[in-house]
């Protein structure tokens, strides 16, 4: 039952804003606001489900993910009278939930593997970032391997500008025994063994490349593009959508998204809108060869109602990401988990300020979204995120209607 008193306070959303528009989020982050964060978020989404707790407290998984990543295990308590009194629960063993992230993690651009975030009748919706290439992927391991072999801890070589587009050269700890050298296959074969675990049968990829180019060089990679076509026991969905540097015209548009057109003729764009020709698609009505002639706000529109479709009809879990998995990504989960909890249909004892507070914590904060360097840029995507909420109050996008 929605709650009509706040556990979250206006001074706490305030603290929380403040650390977050100065510091970038690291699991190994000791700053009192930062561990207060977390268990803050730990304990607002355990008022309505069962969970279970991956420790990565020590960065050792992914060092821009959550200290603890929470695995939603099942619903608390029945629906809403509006809805089945049903308790719906997921499938997922938390002990082995690591072992196989631990396996895989590398397979992803910076260690950023598949994490559930989201329960949903019983279905999964999952975040990370896409595919490493290969300068990437054997980069980490030979580092390690490096220094794994002559006994050393691995240090951290200096890292990069925190843009989505640049390939960060931060160093984390290999899965793999030293010495093995792992090909695309093996490594890729684990990743998909974690998105099978975690039931995922649809992939939305809202990168506007197939392979991401840095120095001349493919640093990151794409399912849609995978040579080998190891990923074709999923649906994948290509939307592309444009990157958290767009969003400096949105804040110097006065913050207007209407008439705000992306340039689908950069060079750098490589890939189109590709969607699967399934029958509930259709009650959307939409023509979806004009994509490139939509503006931010149709476009945005259109991508949610289209997640949402697929969120209501589909039977298992789905994956959203897009380079990095830190702006694309949380705008989307963020705008998702609003809906949702907005129908009343997860977390339902949260009060307005508390899911406020837990998904600018956990979605974006704890996820890694390095907001301090969007606002130096002007690259406000976060704050588009939170304009955005006028049309997401549109009749359309309830799953109640």
């Amino acid at each position: 039952m929605r709650m009509d008193s706040s556990r979250i306070s206006i001074k706490e959303l305030q603290q929380l804003l403040r650390y977050f528009s100065t510091s970038t989020y690291r699991a190994r982050e000791t700053n009192p606001v930062a561990t207060e964060a977390m268990n803050k978020c730990i304990h607002l989404v355990s008022l309505d489900y069962e969970c279970s707790y991956i420790d990565n407290s020590t960065g050792e998984l992914s060092s821009r993910y959550p200290s603890h990543l929470i695995v939603l295990e099942s619903e608390k308590h029945a629906s809403s009278s509006e809805q089945p009194s049903t308790i719906y629960e997921g499938t997922l063993d938390a002990a082995k939930m690591k072992d196989a992230i631990s396996k895989a993690r590398i397979a992803r651009c910076r260690s950023r593997f598949p994490v559930p975030v989201i329960l949903f009748r019983g279905k999964h919706i999952c975040r990370s970032s896409t595919l490493s290439g290969g300068p990437e992927l054997y980069g980490r391991c030979g580092f390690n391997f490096l220094f794994s072999s002559s006994g050393n801890n691995s240090p951290s070589p200096p890292s990069t500008v925190e843009h989505e587009d640049d390939l960060d050269e931060e160093t984390e700890i290999d899965a793999l025994k030293p010495g093995e050298w792992p090909l695309f296959d093996k490594v890729r074969n684990k990743d998909i063994k974690l998105l099978k675990m975690l039931n995922i049968g649809t992939i939305i990829d809202f990168m506007v490349e197939k392979k991401k180019i840095k120095f001349g060089v493919y640093v990151t990679s794409s399912e849609k593009v995978d040579k080998e076509n190891r990923y074709n026991d999923f649906k994948i969905l290509s939307l592309p959508y444009p990157g958290c540097e767009f969003f400096k015209e949105f804040r110097d548009n006065t913050h207007c998204s209407d008439g705000l057109l992306y340039d689908w003729s950069d060079p750098q764009v490589d890939t189109g809108l590709d969607i699967p020709e399934d029958d509930f698609l259709s009650q959307l009505k939409l023509d979806w060869s004009k994509y490139q002639k939509w503006d931010l706000t149709e476009l945005t529109k259109n991508y949610m109602l289209l997640i949402l479709s697929y969120v209501h009809e589909s039977n298992d879990g789905l994956l959203l990401h897009c380079i990095s998995g830190w702006d694309r990504t949380p705008l989307f989960i963020s705008l998702l988990r609003l809906s949702l909890w907005a129908d009343n249909l997860v977390h339902q004892s949260l009060s307005a300020a508390d899911i406020l507070y837990l998904t600018l914590a956990y979605d974006w904060m704890l996820f890694g979204h390095h907001l301090s360097d969007r606002l130096s840029r002007g690259e406000e995507i976060l704050f588009f995120c939170f304009h955005f909420l006028t049309h997401l109050s549109e009749n359309e996008f309830s799953l109640l209607r």
